[in-house]
């Protein structure tokens, strides 16, 4: 329960990100609601949808993408929250189609808080607004500032000796 990723990006032109999260709760049933949240709705449309006080048990970063398993993801699409039973789902697939390369684990400690509790930080931290860019602002910086706030170890992940972020 509680599973936290990145994957790689489809390009090196980044594009302003919408500033709504994609949230699938139930990503490994064929079908499911998949939505499209803006901040203003998050607080309403998460508490009819899941409970919002599920603990973060573990925290995961993966090479390239991934009881509940959860991802939440950042490209150049913007940011996907996945949420699914098993773990080969969210691995395997992303917002429902497979996805073109295997994933490999790269570190992963306790998690910490709540799923309520990510959200808002990604929010409080403009991680939606902010411009995706292959080399200064990618997914692998997205895994990272939320690998380094979200867990309870103390662990610390950064890309390419990059330690001069949040």
């Amino acid at each position: 329960m509680g599973s936290v990723g990145s994957i790689g990006s489809k390009g090196s032109k980044g594009r302003d990100n919408s500033g709504k999260i994609y949230f699938d709760p139930e990503a490994d049933k064929d079908k499911s609601i998949d939505l499209y949240i803006k901040e203003d709705e998050l607080n309403e449309k998460i508490r009819d949808l899941i409970d919002i006080n599920e603990t973060i048990v573990e925290i995961r970063i993966y090479k390239h993408p991934l009881n509940w398993w959860w991802t939440i993801e950042k490209n150049t699409e913007g940011v996907t929250i996945q949420r699914c039973k098993y773990i080969e789902y969210i691995r395997e697939k992303y917002r429902r189609t497979n996805r073109p390369n295997r994933v490999d684990l790269i570190k992963k400690a306790s998690g910490n808080g709540t799923v309520l509790d990510l959200i808002r930080f990604v929010y409080k931290k403009n991680l939606l607004g902010s411009k995706y860019h292959l080399l200064e602002n990618n997914c692998q910086t997205f895994a990272s500032i939320l690998f380094n706030n979200c867990n309870s170890n103390g662990a610390l992940w950064y890309p390419q000796n990059r330690k001069n972020m949040l």
